[in-house]
C-alpha cells in the first residue's frame, strides 16, 4: 500500500496518478464554495484500487513540506491567472465581496493570495484534521460495479477514519450586505456586468 505516498496526487509521476494510469484511468479535483471533490474515472475493475487509493488520502495524507511548497506555488499561480488576470474571475471576487459581510461565500474559493503564501505543513495538517472527517464525507461510486464487493472495500478503507466534528456554515441570510453596487477598473478594459440575487 502507498501509505503516505499521495501528496502530488494530480502530479503524473506519483504513485498514486501511477495505479489510476495503469488501470487505464483518470484522475482529478475541484473546489467550489461548498466541497472539494476528488474523483476518478476508471474501468470497474478497479474501484478497489481507487477506494484505497482515496482511503488513503483521507485517513493517513502526507504533509511533506517541499510538496506544500510545490502545491502553494501551483496554487499563487492559479489565482494569478484565474482571479486577477481574469476579468470574470476579478467580477466574481468583487461581486462576492460586495454580497456578504462575513460569510465564506464573501471570499474567494481559492483564498487570498496572504493566505496562500502562509499556508504550511502545520496548517495543512491542522485542517485535514479538522474537516476531513467521516461526518463531512460523502463516498460515491457509479458504474457497472458489484455494489456488495464495493461496501466491503469502502469498509476495509474509510473504516478507520474518525468521525470528526460536522463542519458548521452561518446562515447566509443574516450575513447579507444591503443592496448595493461595485465598480472597478481591470487590465482587460472588458465592459462586463454581473447582476446577482439572493434565492
Amino acid at each position: 500500500e502507498p501509505r503516505g505516498e499521495l501528496a502530488g496526487t494530480f502530479n503524473p509521476g506519483s504513485v498514486f496518478w501511477g495505479r489510476i494510469q495503469s488501470l487505464g484511468g483518470l484522475t482529478n479535483a475541484y473546489t467550489s464554495r461548498d466541497l472539494t471533490c476528488y474523483y476518478e474515472v476508471l474501468p470497474a475493475a478497479g474501484a478497489e484500487i481507487a477506494l484505497e487509493l482515496e482511503g488513503d488520502r483521507m485517513t493517513s495524507p502526507s504533509f511533506e513540506e517541499r510538496d506544500i511548497a510545490r502545491e502553494r506555488d501551483v496554487i499563487l499561480e492559479e489565482r494569478r491567472t484565474s482571479c486577477v488576470e481574469s476579468a470574470a474571475g476579478a467580477m466574481e471576487e468583487a461581486l462576492c465581496d460586495q454580497a456578504y459581510r462575513s460569510h465564506p461565500y464573501g471570499g474567494p474559493v481559492i483564498g487570498f493570495e496572504r493566505d496562500i503564501a502562509a499556508f504550511d505543513r502545520s496548517k495543512a495538517s491542522d485542517f485535514h484534521k479538522g474537516f476531513y472527517g467521516a461526518s463531512n464525507t460523502i463516498l460515491a461510486v457509479a458504474g457497472g460495479v458489484d455494489p456488495h464487493v464495493v461496501m466491503r472495500a469502502a469498509e476495509r478503507h474509510f473504516g478507520r477514519m474518525p468521525a470528526g466534528a460536522r463542519a458548521g456554515y452561518p446562515a447566509e441570510g443574516l450575513l447579507m450586505n444591503p443592496p448595493g453596487r461595485v465598480s472597478f477598473e481591470h487590465p482587460s478594459s472588458l465592459p462586463r456586468l454581473s447582476v446577482s440575487f439572493p434565492a
